[in-house]
């Protein structure tokens, strides 16, 4: 009889722990996922990092996180790509440098019936699973609108772009351009562009800002040209003449704004596209569908509204 009792012990124990291994995978068949972001060593690709682990974590996921040295080595990520092709991926999530140059290796990646999901950037080919990002012309309106604001309808507004290739940037541009060439008095005295180098992004402001006397407004169109038109405004003392919105919210950016140099910020969600890149992953791979646009939002912040509770958790993301 003891033996009879023990082995249904024994049985039953099996058994639990079998429908409970079951149970923890069956979310998803767990897959290997590559992770490419555009960067490495920039706080915005860091909390985008920060949400695919966490979800990583959430759905039970293998995942591996890779990025090349600087935003716009498109050779780079092509070469990740085709080492996650080799690895037999069963997942690609990619944050693409160039809306153009990557569509022939992202097609090569679907004939082999690879998901992609692609995150932060658009890129110029239908053959995805599904995008999660900001919608960078309503980003780059935004920013129109809040330079208009700040500056008025008779002002000199100056640009700090990126070197054309980006799908973010252009639609950022079209958006800002657009909301500009709205308002006749408004004159765009001119345009810089760069890559995403800090030191060549406070070469090109205080170029800017020497060769424009009048300007009085400047909107810098990512991180990096923010964080250097930041320090040189401030650097030049030009905090009440100049008045700069940026996008997105490091460190120094904050820093800035609550000194009053940035006098406003177009903040993405990064960690909810780093998040929901790797959740939507995971479905396409146990082969649920999912929807092919995730608008992961933006909220126009400035001294007075930095405080906001919610505009807290958007500005310092680790404490979520």
């Amino acid at each position: 009889m003891k033996k009879i009792i023990v082995f249904i012990i024994l049985f039953s124990s099996l058994f639990t722990a079998s429908c409970s291994s079951n149970s923890k995978s069956d979310y998803v068949n767990k897959g290997n996922i590559v992770f490419i972001s555009r960067m490495k060593n920039s706080e915005y690709w860091n909390v985008v990092k920060m949400g695919a682990t966490a979800a990583a974590s959430e759905f039970n996921a293998n995942i591996e996180l890779l990025a090349t040295d600087y935003g716009d080595d498109v050779d780079g990520q092509i070469r990740l790509i085709e080492e996650a092709l080799n690895k037999k991926a069963d997942a690609i999530i990619i944050a693409p440098n160039d809306y153009n140059k990557l569509v022939k290796v992202l097609d090569k990646v679907n004939s082999k019936k690879i998901p992609i999901i692609v995150i932060d950037s658009e890129v110029n080919t239908d053959k995805i699973n599904g995008f999660v990002g900001t919608n960078n012309y309503e980003a780059g309106k935004a920013a129109g609108e809040k330079i208009v604001e700040l500056c008025g309808e008779n002002s000199n507004i100056g640009i700090l772009s990126l070197i054309q290739g980006a799908g973010n940037n252009e639609k950022r541009e079209k958006g800002l351009t657009d909301v500009l060439a709205s308002h006749p008095k408004i004159n765009i005295m001119a345009k810089e562009e760069s890559l995403s180098d800090p030191t060549l992004a406070t070469i090109l402001t205080r170029r800017l800002i020497e060769r424009n006397p009048d300007l009085n407004g400047i909107v810098a169109m990512n991180d990096v040209l923010s964080e250097g038109a930041a320090e040189v405004i401030h650097e030049m003392k030009l905090e009440d003449k100049i008045k700069l919105v940026t996008f997105d919210s490091t460190t120094k950016e904050i820093g800035m704004l609550e000194k009053g140099v940035i006098k406003a910020t177009i903040v993405q969600n990064p960690f909810s596209m780093g998040y929901l890149g790797v959740k939507n992953a995971v479905k396409v791979i146990k082969g649920e569908s999912i929807q092919k646009n995730i608008d992961t939002g933006i909220t126009v912040i400035d001294k007075k509204n930095m405080f906001d509770s919610k505009n807290q958790k958007l500005l310092f993301p680790f404490a979520k």
